[in-house]
């Protein structure tokens, strides 16, 4: 009786790992999330890191609240001109970031923003306690149909943040974007602003407000 017992189980077992996968592999899991892991806005480097997890992740509903309530995205010179604005606040970046986000021909959004430690402005204009983080250089790519990647490579970009204003119902230990400068390529070889121009085949170089601003005018 034990053999034919034992038999069995060894029956049982085999045509478990033929029929559908071994009975001991284990379970199977949903796929990880997209990269990028969002971090407490306690310090002005996790707001950068989080601005770039919301892009990554094309989350507007997460980068919106990194923005100060007084918030202004200055564009480039040669952007502004065919904007019409030298710059947008709050509520128009946060509208066109989202409508950037989830557009329907924009597939895949690869960011990478490397910076040094925050430091004091030079700048006296700015209020108390004001930090400064420079991007240099942007790495942005916008899948774009059709079958087009926006470049935005070798600009600056200037941070200007400060911790949250409570009357306005930010959190004051938190640190927001005060201000966003889209500084570009400081080299004095340029960019091609808006009208864009071609780098590779089946890529356009453009500047960050370029792409906002390609949104905002459909």
């Amino acid at each position: 009786m034990r053999r034919f017992l034992g038999f069995g189980i060894a029956v049982l077992v085999f045509t478990s790992m033929v029929g559908g996968g071994c009975i001991f592999s284990p379970e199977k899991t949903d796929p990880p999330p997209p990269s990028g892991v969002y971090k407490e806005p306690t310090t002005p480097e996790n707001v950068i890191n989080n601005l770039v997890v919301s892009y990554t992740r094309k989350e507007s509903d997460k980068y919106g609240p990194l923005l100060r309530h007084d918030f202004i995205f200055q564009f480039q010179e040669k952007d502004a001109q065919v904007i019409g604005e030298r710059f947008w606040t709050k509520d128009q970046d946060s509208t066109g970031t989202h409508r950037l986000f989830t557009a329907n021909d924009i597939h895949d959004i690869r960011i990478d923003l490397p910076h040094g430690p925050a430091k004091d402005p030079t700048e006296i204009t700015f209020p108390e306690g004001t930090k400064h983080i420079r991007v240099s250089p942007t790495d942005l790519e916008v899948e774009q149909d059709p079958d087009i990647t926006l470049v935005v490579k070798g600009d600056i970009q200037d941070f200007f943040l400060l911790k949250g204003d409570a009357d306005e119902g930010e959190n004051p230990d938190h640190w927001y974007i005060l201000e966003w400068r889209d500084m570009g390529d400081l080299s004095g070889v340029g960019k091609p602003g808006l009208g864009g121009g071609a780098s590779e085949p089946g890529t356009r170089e453009v500047t960050w407000g370029e792409i906002l601003g390609l949104v905002e005018r459909r």
